[in-house]
C-alpha cells in the first residue's frame, strides 16, 4: 500500500493466530453386540492477518477470531468393523476464509479472498467398514 517495503519488526506472522485450541469429547456405551456413541469437537482460532501492513495503515487482510463446532451420533458393532453415523460439520455455520490478498491488477486496492468448503455447514450420513 503505497510503499514497496517497510520495517515489519514486531509484526505478527501472516496466518499465525496468537491462540488456537481444540476440545474433543466422545461418549461410548457398550451394549454387548453394539456400541452407540456421541461425539463432538470444537476448534477456536484467534484473529489472524494474511499480509503484514505498516502500523500507520489499517490492515484490511485481518480476519477475526472464530470457532467451529462438529458432532456425530452413531452406532458400531462390538469389534468396530462396521460403524454408521449421522454427522454435522461447522454446525453453527461459521463463515471464515483461508486467505485474503491484494488483487494484483486492481488499481484501486481491491482485495480477494478464498473461502473453503469447510466454511459451509455440512450434514451427512457415514457408513464405515473396516476389514
Amino acid at each position: 500500500p503505497g510503499k514497496a517495503s517497510f520495517d515489519a519488526s514486531g509484526t505478527r506472522l501472516p496466518n499465525a493466530p496468537k491462540w488456537s485450541f481444540t476440545l474433543n469429547g466422545r461418549y461410548e456405551a457398550d451394549l454387548g453386540s453394539v456400541k452407540p456413541f456421541i461425539q463432538a469437537n470444537y476448534l477456536w482460532r484467534s484473529s489472524v492477518i494474511f499480509a503484514p501492513y505498516p502500523d500507520n495503515i489499517p490492515n484490511l487482510t485481518r480476519q477475526g477470531s472464530y470457532g467451529i463446532l462438529n458432532g456425530a451420533i452413531g452406532i458400531s458393532d462390538a469389534d468396530n468393523r462396521i460403524t454408521a453415523s449421522v454427522f454435522a460439520r461447522n454446525l453453527l455455520d461459521q463463515n471464515y476464509v483461508t486467505s485474503i490478498f491484494d488483487l494484483p491488477f486492481d488499481q484501486i486496492g481491491g482485495l480477494g479472498q478464498f473461502v473453503t468448503q469447510e466454511a459451509d455447514r455440512t450434514i451427512g450420513v457415514q457408513l464405515r467398514v473396516n476389514y
